[in-house]
């Protein structure tokens, strides 16, 4: 799942959520097949800095998804985990 934000100037960003570390908005170019690995990293904003103001997602939407993150990759690990039995 694709998250897009906007910044207030109307610049678009993927929220990317990562199982460890920060979570991130990368710059998004508006391609069908974006990879965040082709973005410099010098350009992606930290979720734990962002001033939620200047951005259409609040923090509530943002700690709603990634709760959903959460709960999906531990439905992966434990379905992984339950193939060794």
């Amino acid at each position: 799942m694709k998250t897009i934000v906007r910044d207030i100037r109307g610049n678009q960003y993927v929220l990317q959520l990562f199982v460890v570390g920060d979570d991130y908005l990368i710059p998004y170019d508006g391609s069908k097949y974006w990879e965040h690995h082709f973005i410099l990293r010098s350009t992606w904003l930290p979720m734990s800095g962002l001033d939620f103001d200047n951005f259409d997602i609040s923090k509530a939407d943002y700690r709603t998804l990634k709760t959903i993150s959460v709960q999906s990759n531990e439905k992966i690990l434990e379905k992984y985990h339950n193939s060794f039995n």
